[in-house]
C-alpha cells in the first residue's frame, strides 16, 4: 500500500531539520573550538608576557649596581677604581663622613676643636649627601634602566600572540616605582665599635652577622646633629623578585631622607598585536654582593718629636724664677755640643753689694742629642718617665679608623721599626699611614716613614692641614743631668767653674684632626732641656 504525499512531506522535514541541527551543531563546536584556541593563546601569550617581564625586572634588579656617578674630590679614596659611586660602595661614602663627623664632636665634647672643625663636618656632610641625592635622582628615574629591561624583554617574544610579538616597557611613568625593602636589616658596611672616638655620642644601631657587625639600613645613625642613613643589603642574597604586595608596603621613603636610595624597582611590560594588548608587572631586589669596612682609606696620623735648649743663669731676686738667657733649638745628633752662653758675667765677689758670686766671665755649653743615641721611635717617645700609654690610646683609635684591626702592640712594633735619622732639624715628623695592594683601598698594612724619606705615597697632600687644636695630654716627669749634660768655664773668677745642672722635661700635646684632609691627628712629643747656671761656686 503506498504511502500519501502528506506523510512522504513530512518524512522530508524532519530531515531537512535533523541536517541544519547538525550543521549548526558543527558550526558551534567550531566556534567553541576556535574561542578555546584563541584563549589558549591570550592565556599562554599571557604567560610569555608575564615571564618576559619577570626577567627584565630582574635584570633591572642586577644592573642596579652598573649606576654610577662620579665621587667628588675628598671622596676619591671610597670611589670604584672609575672614581665612581654607586649603591654598592656608597655606603663607603656615608661612612667616611659619618667617621668625619664622629671626630668632629668627640673634637668639641675634649675641648680641642677649632673654627675649621665643624666646617669640616659639614663640608664632608654635604658632599655625601650630594652624591647620594645624584645617585638617588638617577635611580628613580625610569629612562636610566629602560635599556637593561627592554634589552631582556625583547629577547623573549610572546610566539603565541604573533611571530612580531614583543615586550616592550610601559610608555607610562607612572608604571615605575622604587622601594626600600627589608628596612632594619644589615646594610653593606660592616665596622668595629672601638674604630669610633669615645666622645662623638653617636647614636646607631647595628647587627650581627657573620662575625661582623653591620649598621642597619633605612636606620637612622645620628652623630654630631646630623642623621646618616644606608640602604638595606641582606647579606648572601643576590638580586631576586619580589611579591608586588611585599613591594608595596616599602614605598614610603626612610625618616629624615630627602632623597632616599632605593633597593628594590618595578616596572610594568606591555604588549600590542592585533587588537590584543597584554600587560603584566614585576619587582625585582637589588644586592650588590659586596660589604665594606667603615675606614677613611687615604688618612693617616702624625707622631712628632721636637728639641729645645733653655739657657738660664741665675735666679732672679725679687721673685726667685730662674733668669731666661737663650732658647736654642737643636737637632738630633747626639753629643752634639752646643754653646749656649759666651762670656757672660757672673755676679761679682765680695765686698761688692750682694747678691754676691764667683766674678768673672763665663762660658758655658752642654751635650744635646743624647737621647736618640742607639734609640728608635719607641725609645724616644718613652725617654722621659710619664704615662705614656693614655697619649698613645688617642693615637691608636684614629688609626683604627684607617685600620679597625690596629692595636697599641702594633704601634709599638710600628715606632720600634723606625729610627730618628741624624739631622740638624729641631723636629722629627713620622707620618703612620696605610699601603694598599689594589685599587679599591681595603685590608690596609699600616706602615711608618719620616717625612723628607722619601718614603711616602704620592697620595699624602702636603703641607698637613689641621682642623683642631692643640691640648696638653701628658707632662713628662723631669730627669736630672741626664740624658744631656752641660759644663762651664770661669775666667777671672774666684773659682773656676759655677754651679751647674740639667733638667731634660717634656709634654706630649695632642693636636686632633677630623679626617676630612687626611690627618687624623698627631701627637707632639716636645722635649726640653733646661741648662742652668748659677754665679755661686760648683
Amino acid at each position: 500500500m503506498s504511502q500519501s504525499p502528506q506523510r512522504r512531506s513530512s518524512r522530508r522535514s524532519a530531515k531537512g531539520a535533523s541536517i541544519i541541527l547538525v550543521a549548526l551543531c558543527a558550526i558551534g563546536l567550531i566556534a567553541l573550538i576556535w574561542i578555546a584556541f584563541q584563549l589558549m593563546l591570550v592565556m599562554g601569550g599571557s604567560r610569555e608576557v608575564r615571564n618576559a617581564v619577570d626577567t627584565a625586572v630582574l635584570n633591572v634588579g642586577k644592573h642596579a649596581i652598573d649606576v654610577e656617578m662620579p665621587a667628588s674630590g675628598n671622596f676619591a679614596d671610597v670611589a670604584n677604581s672609575d672614581g665612581s659611586v654607586s649603591i654598592s660602595n656608597l655606603c663607603r661614602v656615608w661612612g667616611k663622613a659619618f667617621i668625619i663627623n664622629a671626630n668632629a664632636a668627640d673634637m668639641i665634647s675634649e675641648g680641642t676643636a677649632n673654627s675649621d672643625t665643624q666646617t669640616s663636618a659639614q663640608n664632608a656632610y654635604l658632599e655625601a649627601q650630594s652624591m647620594n641625592n645624584g645617585l638617588s635622582a638617577m635611580l628613580q628615574d625610569k629612562n636610566t634602566f629602560k635599556n637593561h629591561f627592554n634589552s631582556i624583554a625583547q629577547s623573549a617574544p610572546a610566539k603565541l600572540l604573533g611571530q612580531n610579538a614583543v615586550v616592550q616597557d610601559a610608555p607610562s611613568i607612572s608604571t615605575w616605582s622604587t622601594a626600600m625593602m627589608d628596612k632594619g636589616s644589615e646594610s653593606n658596611l660592616y665596622f668595629n665599635p672601638t674604630q669610633l672616638p669615645p666622645g662623638a655620642g653617636a647614636n646607631f644601631s647595628n647587627i650581627d652577622k657573620g662575625g661582623r657587625s653591620y649598621f642597619r639600613g633605612y636606620t637612622a645613625m645620628t652623630v654630631n646633629g646630623k642623621d646618616f642613613y644606608l640602604p638595606s643589603f641582606r647579606l648572601g642574597e643576590m638580586p631576586h623578585l619580589v611579591s608586588a604586595k611585599t613591594f608595596k608596603q616599602n614605598l614610603t621613603s626612610q625618616l629624615g631622607s630627602a632623597a632616599p636610595i632605593p633597593n628594590a624597582f618595578e616596572e610594568s611590560g606591555i604588549i600590542s598585536e592585533g587588537s590584543t594588548t597584554l600587560t603584566a608587572n614585576a619587582c625585582a631586589q637589588a644586592n650588590p654582593q659586596r660589604q665594606w669596612g667603615l675606614a677613611i682609606p687615604h688618612s693617616f696620623v702624625c707622631i712628632v718629636f721636637s728639641n729645645l735648649s733653655r739657657w738660664y743663669l741665675d735666679k732672679n731676686p725679687n721673685d726667685g724664677q730662674w733668669m731666661l738667657r737663650k732658647e736654642i733649638p737643636y737637632g738630633t745628633q747626639p753629643g752634639q755640643t752646643v754653646w749656649g752662653l759666651k762670656q757672660v758675667r757672673l755676679r761679682p765677689p765680695p765686698p761688692a753689694p750682694g747678691p754676691n758670686g764667683i766674678g768673672g766671665k763665663m762660658d758655658g755649653y752642654a751635650s744635646l742629642g743624647n737621647e736618640y743615641k742607639n734609640a728608635d721611635a719607641w725609645d724616644v717617645f718613652n725617654a722621659l718617665p710619664g704615662d705614656h700609654q693614655a697619649p698613645l690610646n688617642r693615637l691608636v683609635q684614629r688609626v683604627k679608623e684607617i685600620d679597625p684591626n690596629f692595636t697599641l702592640q702594633k704601634m709599638q712594633s710600628l715606632m720600634q721599626s723606625v729610627t730618628i735619622p741624624v739631622t740638624d732639624r729641631p723636629s722629627t715628623r713620622l707620618i703612620i699611614y696605610p699601603k694598599y695592594n689594589g685599587p679599591n683601598c681595603t685590608e690596609p698594612t699600616m706602615q711608618i716613614a719620616v717625612v723628607g724619606s722619601g718614603e711616602l705615597p704620592g697620595w699624602i697632600q702636603m703641607p698637613i692641614y689641621f682642623d683642631g687644636q692643640q691640648k696638653t695630654v701628658l707632662t713628662e716627669n723631669p730627669m736630672q743631668d741626664a740624658p744631656n749634660t752641660c759644663w762651664d768655664n770661669v775666667v777671672g773668677g774666684t773659682s773656676p767653674s759655677c754651679y751647674h745642672h740639667t733638667e731634660y722635661t717634656g709634654n706630649v700635646i695632642w693636636a686632633p684632626g677630623t679626617g676630612l684632609y687626611q690627618c687624623l691627628g698627631e701627637l707632639r712629643v716636645a722635649r726640653v732641656t733646661n741648662i742652668y747656671f748659677t754665679s755661686d761656686a760648683g
